[in-house]
């Protein structure tokens, strides 16, 4: 569609050049206008007994386009040489058109293979998440779990280390109540020999006594 309106507007142009040619040649105060308006091309008076004028591309290859001719015919060629190369770039465009549309839809046909394939991954990532939630509930769980029975475990263990403590400090009560026992136990043991000891000199004191009573 696009070729065939490009086609379109060259005949057309093509119609107007050469119709802004002719009345360049029947009227001579144009012919300097269609110069400058030619902005793409060069022209260049070549004085003589018959004034020429030579015709160069400004742009492109800037090759010759006309050599020695007259005004019209110079402001004429430039112009179908234009048209020419307008024609040629509109064939390029158009094939240039022509593979970026083959592109675009070899493009389109990848897009939609790779949106499917997105889609079937997206599907899969979702199921994936909802395994993966669940089994990160079933975690986290767990997790609280032995959270708590850690948190017992540890208020568990400091209750017995603070017994351990208590019995220790009992233990030490207990062992400076022993000494304690066995120093009296010393001191007592050490009164009761005495006792004894004055027990029995007061018992051959009595007797010495008896003995001497008993004489007299």
């Amino acid at each position: 569609m696009f070729g065939k309106f490009s086609t379109v507007l060259l005949a057309i142009g093509a119609v107007l050049t050469l119709g802004a040619s002719l009345v360049a040649y029947f009227a001579v105060p144009g012919v300097e206008a269609s110069m400058q308006a030619l902005q793409d091309y060069s022209f260049e008076v070549q004085p003589g007994e018959t004034v020429t004028w030579t015709v160069t591309r400004r742009i492109g290859d800037r090759g010759q386009v006309a050599s020695g001719v007259g005004a019209f015919e110079a402001v004429t060629r430039a112009r179908r040489d234009q048209a020419q190369r307008l024609q040629t770039e509109t064939g390029q465009m158009n094939q240039q058109k022509q593979l970026v549309d083959q592109q675009l839809e070899v493009l389109k046909t990848h897009q939609e293979q790779d949106i499917e394939a997105l889609t079937r991954r997206v599907t899969q990532l979702e199921a994936q998440v909802v395994v993966h939630k669940q089994t990160v509930r079933q975690r986290s769980g767990e997790f609280q779990a032995l959270t708590d029975q850690t948190r017992e475990t540890r208020e568990e263990t400091a209750s017995r280390r603070e017994d351990v403590i208590r019995l220790r400090n009992e233990l030490e009560e207990l062992r400076t109540d022993v000494y304690q026992l066995k120093n009296l136990r010393r001191i007592l043991t050490d009164r009761l020999l005495r006792l004894q000891f004055d027990n029995q000199d007061l018992h051959q004191r009595e007797t010495q006594l008896r003995q001497q009573l008993g004489d007299n």
